[in-house]
Order: structure tokens, then C-alpha cells, then sequence
């Protein structure tokens, strides 16, 4: 079989090869950036989870056994994601960890999570609750005190929003506060929508705002019964980088602000200077996955290491992401990358590529010029961006 058939028709091929004692099931998985061929033990986690080795190719003694549709199989962070099109066993997880320096990859369903001992651990949120410097935009007034949170505020000009934290010198995340009162006066007198536009271009931002969801199809703040709500549904579909969170009271607005600001600014550090690192909770809000395994699986990880001939070394795979699905952070990185590189920017070619329009172009790299990481030249129809040097 050709690796890259699978790739073309986007299935799942599953083979069994007749001479493997420890690992006779063979996946081959249809990434953007190639054709993933792994050695499992079985043909699905059930009740644990598979440990998997990568192969080089796939093997001329391996007979194929099934076919399966897949609906999407991608990379995020340290793990590939795997949906098929079928109504039981569709979803899973291939994990890239380690034990004792050496990499390792698990196969993993939503079965076999429930049923994992500890060892293997799901993502969790933790960290989130340490120290934090929070950057106050000056114009805030009788602000958050963020009471008994180990919080150091600093005040500063922010070009956009209330609170933000920088990484070094870069602002990578904003958050813009509204009482339930204001939220519905911005609305009323359009400024809301000028607002979330000018947030879009942050590579964070968030709108929190002090008050109940529910006060918004009442009707009782001026405006018509279910008019609010129906706004927040439009701003939301129009702007989704910008998620408008909503909290009880002050005190709680506070807490939620600044543990999405610690989790933006960890996300944020995972990325690094300009590199396309995918955000994912696993990376970036803690270890994902302990150095253990359950007894089984790591039973077969030393058999497979003990047939280390067999197999190629674990290697980080790369694949290619579909650029015109990119959200306004992630078309960033890949202007900032092509230009240095080299390349020369123009609105119209950074529409196309990312299937946005002129407008939206315009934003994107105009916010990275005034960040001091493109330059223009030019004007209008000659207009141009190139790396500052």
C-alpha cells in the first residue's frame, strides 16, 4: 500500500502484520504534512491506553484490514488528534511524552481516559494562581484590586484595554473591563463594535464584564427584551478572537481577568519571539502527561524499545497548517515569518493567502508595523511590508 494513498482519500488504514508478537496492529494516519505510520498493540484503546511506535514506512508484510473515513486528523501542540467518521469509537488522541529522557507515544480514547490509573495524567489548569504583574492603562479609574490575589500592578499607557501583561516588551494580552451598565450603553450608542474591532488586532484580548448573562434577555437595561443577547450572538460570530466572559460580581470579574491573563501570558511563552507554536492547554498550563505510564503500556514500550531495529526513533512531526484557517494571531506569525525570510508584503497578497479581506489585511499588518516588527513603504496600491532590520 502507498502511505500517500491514505492521505489522499483522508482515511484511517489499519494493517496487522502476521510475524509481530508485541505490536502487530500498524496505523497509518493522514496528517496535512504527510502520512504518520505508527505500530500500536491493538486496533482501538478501550480499556487503557496503547503505547505506539513510529515506523518509517509502512511495512511490505502488513495486510490491510480496514479503511476508515476520517473527518479530521491534525496536530496540536504535543499530540495528534484523530476524529473518524463513524458513530462509535470516533474520537482519539496520539500523545508524544517522555520517561526517563526517552520519547514515548500513547494512543488514547475517551474510553480509555476514564479508565487510566494515575500516571498518565489529563491536562489540568494548574499555576495559574501565582504571582502575576498586571499592567493598568492609566485612564482606569476605581479599577480591580484584585484583593488576595498575589498581584503587582504597575500603571502604563496600554494602546487598548484595561489590563494587559507583557512578556519582556511585548504586549500579548489585554483585557478590556465593563460594568453591565456600560456593556449596554456602548452597545446602544455603537461604540461596542468599534471596540471589539480595535481588540481584534491585540493577540489576546478579552472583554469581561461585571454582571449576569441572563440580565440580558430581561430587558430591564434600556433596551428590548432578548436585543442584547442578540447582539452579543453577532459580536461574537463577528469577532471570535475575542471572547466576552461574563462575571456575578466585581470581585469575581477580577479573579476570571486575571487567571485568563496568567494563562494568556503562559500561552504566550510557549509561542516564543515570532515562532508558529500551536496554542494548547496541554503546553502551556502545566505538564500534560507525568513521566509514568500504566504498567501495561509501559510494558510495551520496553518491548518496542527492546526491538529498537524494527522502528525508527520517535521524531517530532511537523505538518503544515492550512493557512486560510488561521485566526488573526496565527496570520501574524506566518506574515512575520515569510517576511524574514525575506519576503515582500502587500495587503492583497496577505488576503489571499489567508482568504480574509482588504480591511482585515490591512489590520493585521499595520498592527505589526506599529509594533515595530514590519516596515512600510509605499502607498495605497504600492504599498509594501518588509522585517524591520
Amino acid at each position: 500500500m502507498s502511505a500517500h494513498a491514505a492521505v489522499a482519500r483522508a482515511e484511517l488504514v489499519i494493517g496487522r502484520r502476521a510475524d509481530a508478537t508485541r505490536l502487530p496492529v500498524v496505523l497509518a494516519l493522514p496528517l496535512a504534512g504527510g502520512t504518520l505510520v505508527l505500530a500500536t498493540r491493538a486496533e482501538w484503546p478501550v480499556s487503557k491506553d496503547l503505547y505506539c511506535a513510529e515506523l518509517t514506512e509502512w511495512p511490505e508484510d502488513a495486510e490491510v484490514i480496514e479503511r476508515v473515513p476520517v473527518a479530521s486528523c491534525r496536530r496540536v501542540g504535543a499530540s495528534v488528534q484523530l476524529v473518524l467518521e463513524r458513530n462509535q469509537r470516533r474520537r482519539s488522541l496520539f500523545v508524544w511524552t517522555s520517561k526517563g529522557g526517552r520519547p514515548l507515544i500513547f494512543w488514547r480514547s475517551e474510553r480509555s481516559m476514564k479508565a487510566t490509573r494515575p500516571g498518565i495524567r489529563t491536562p489540568t489548569a494548574r499555576g495559574l494562581d501565582g504571582p502575576l504583574t498586571l499592567v493598568v492603562d492609566v485612564r482606569e479609574r476605581y479599577g480591580w484590586r484584585f484583593a488576595g490575589l498575589p498581584v503587582t500592578l504597575e500603571r502604563r499607557r496600554l494602546p487598548v484595554g484595561d489590563y494587559g501583561v507583557f512578556e519582556g516588551e511585548r504586549l500579548v494580552a489585554v483585557v478590556e473591563r465593563k460594568r453591565l451598565e456600560e456593556f449596554a450603553g456602548a452597545a446602544v450608542q455603537g461604540q461596542l463594535q468599534l471596540l471589539m474591532a480595535e481588540l481584534a488586532t491585540m493577540p489576546r484580548a478579552a472583554v469581561v464584564i461585571e454582571g449576569r448573562l441572563s440580565q440580558l434577555v430581561k430587558g430591564d437595561l434600556r433596551t428590548r427584551p432578548g436585543w442584547l443577547l442578540n447582539l452579543v450572538a453577532a459580536l461574537q460570530a463577528a469577532y471570535p478572537n475575542v471572547p466576552l466572559l461574563f462575571a456575578e460580581t466585581g470581585p469575581l470579574a477580577a479573579d476570571l481577568a486575571y487567571r485568563w491573563l496568567s494563562a494568556s501570558l503562559r500561552l504566550a511563552r510557549a509561542q516564543g519571539a515570532g515562532e508558529t507554536v500551536p496554542d494548547t492547554l496541554a503546553e502551556a498550563l502545566g505538564p500534560s502527561y507525568g513521566v509514568g505510564a500504566p504498567e501495561a503500556a509501559a510494558s510495551d514500550a520496553a518491548a518496542a524499545l527492546r526491538e529498537a531495529p524494527l522502528f525508527a526513533a520517535t521524531q517530532h512531526v511537523e505538518v503544515a497548517q492550512d493557512s486560510a484557517s488561521l485566526d488573526r494571531a496565527g496570520r501574524q506569525r506566518d506574515a512575520l515569518t515569510r517576511a524574514r525570510d525575506g519576503a515582500t508584503l502587500t495587503l492583497k497578497e496577505h488576503a489571499e493567502r489567508h482568504g480574509v479581506t482588504a480591511a482585515t489585511a490591512s489590520l493585521d499588518l499595520r498592527d505589526l508595523e506599529r509594533r515595530g516588527l514590519l516596515e512600510a513603504h509605499g502607498q495605497r496600491r504600492s504599498l509594501r511590508f518588509t522585517a524591520t532590520a
